[in-house]
């Protein structure tokens, strides 16, 4: 259990990646990393964000996967680079924004639910069945979007807000 690191819970920069199982709570970052297969398990809550991807040019492999659940947060997940792929079973629950930056490729069942805005993304898509909640804004002010598979928003006040390049295949 890590609780209240000043900087990062976990600091994987410039590495191949790792897996944590665990409780990290009330950090400024309770996942810092740049690359490689990051494998995250248990709980991270209360933190000012649960994980942080940023670009490291040295590994091509980027993708967080695991069963984590991220809550209470000001942001659950933000990518700074692009080209992270995001998948397994990560809930996002009551964080300011669930998802911010640009580049997400969320996959499999990855859920934000209950945050005041659901994402402010970029050139990210949505597929399998990802789902965003019960936030009052599902996305909001980005560009470049695309929703595949079974992806879907529900009981937002607003679905989508202030988008543009926005793509909607499937049966999302």
């Amino acid at each position: 259990e890590i609780y209240g690191a000043y900087d990062a819970g976990v600091l994987g920069q410039n590495c191949n990646g790792f897996v944590f199982d665990g409780v990290i709570e009330r950090s400024k970052d309770a996942v810092y990393f740049s690359g490689g297969a990051v494998e995250l398990h248990g709980i991270i809550r209360g933190c000012l964000t649960g994980a942080t991807f940023s670009t490291w040019s040295g590994t091509t492999d980027r993708s967080i996967t695991g069963s984590v659940a991220i809550s209470d947060c000001a942001t659950g997940l933000y990518c700074s680079g692009g080209g992270f792929e995001v998948g397994g079973t990560i809930a996002i629950s009551g964080c300011d924004k669930g998802l911010s930056g640009k580049g997400f490729a969320l996959r499999d069942s990855v859920t934000v639910s209950g945050c005041d805005i659901g994402g402010q993304v970029d050139a990210s898509s949505f597929g399998d069945d990802v789902v965003i909640t019960g936030c009052p804004m599902g996305l909001y002010n980005g560009t470049g979007i695309e929703f595949s598979g079974n992806a879907k928003i529900t009981g937002a006040t607003q679905g989508l807000r202030e988008m543009s390049h926005v793509e909607i295949g499937g049966s999302a």
